[in-house]
């Protein structure tokens, strides 16, 4: 009972850091919106696992924001080691195919 506590309390962290992340790219504070993605995206790999879809939309909205803080170098490795990876093992060719243009969107505008 513990753990399945402990697991719905990170779910929650996940989803409330997410959604504070998200708010903060909004508001072009991509360098607050990095922490609090990093954060989301711990809690969710804790509960769900790193290949989960939900830890994966995470980790992607983190690349656009590593990118909009102006760490690019961080940006690629995260996608091409974890997110990349994650979407061809959920065989998802749409997700994939626009994780790929919003990396090419991101690279061009740095």
């Amino acid at each position: 009972q513990e753990v399945a506590l402990l697991g719905a309390e990170s779910a929650d962290v996940a989803d409330t850091r997410f959604k504070m992340g998200q708010c903060l790219m909004y508001l072009e504070r991509p360098k607050d919106a990095v922490e609090q993605l990093k954060s989301a995206a711990d809690a969710c790999t804790a509960v769900k696992g790193a290949n989960d879809p939900a830890t994966t939309a995470i980790q992607t909205t983190l690349v656009s924001a590593l990118f909009a803080a102006g760490d690019a170098t961080a940006a690629e490795a995260l996608y091409n080691g974890t997110v990349r990876p994650a979407l061809t093992a959920a065989g998802d060719a749409t997700a994939l195919a626009q994780a790929d243009v919003q990396l090419a969107a991101d690279l061009s505008k740095h």
